[in-house]
């Protein structure tokens, strides 16, 4: 219950905090909001494009994602696989959207994006967990269809 309550009081405000400066960055940037605002919420978009600005938020539901999974799902193997597929589209965002101010930063999120799925397969090599068939066969169906739909919303 401790850990619920700390979720509560910890990320999900500044979850929120993040979301409001990236709906209200157009207005800031536009001079509707105050310059106070844009100084103190500009840590969220100093990094990337202009374009771009709702990087922050991806990145921050990435972490989020990445941290709740081991909390959320008990089975090893699950964890793994649902791991790698997080890693995967989150990845795939990264190389299509390009968000950083620079071709370096892109390459090294990109490069380790793959090196933390190296990681997670040498994991799961060494790991020797026990798979539960239903469990990889409902994983790999959601992987699958993700792979097409991201892959169809890519091309249209």
């Amino acid at each position: 219950i401790w850990g619920c309550i700390s979720f509560l009081i910890v990320p999900i405000p500044f979850l929120c905090l993040v979301l409001f400066g990236v709906l209200k960055y157009k207005d800031m940037v536009r001079g509707r909001c105050s310059e106070l605002y844009l100084r103190g919420l500009r840590f969220l978009f100093v990094r990337y494009h202009p374009e771009r600005h709702y990087y922050t938020t991806i990145a921050l539901f990435k972490s989020l994602i990445v941290c709740l999974v081991p909390v959320l799902v008990q089975n090893g193997a699950s964890q793994i696989m649902i791991l790698m597929l997080v890693v995967i589209l989150f990845h795939t965002a990264q190389v299509y959207l390009q968000p950083w101010r620079g071709d370096l930063p892109n390459s090294v999120e990109a490069g380790s994006n793959v090196a933390l799925l190296l990681l997670l397969t040498a994991g799961a090599l060494l790991a020797g967990l026990t798979v539960e068939t239903d469990t990889v066969q409902v994983l790999a169906t959601v992987a699958f269809v993700c792979g097409w739909v991201g892959g169809l919303a890519v091309l249209t």
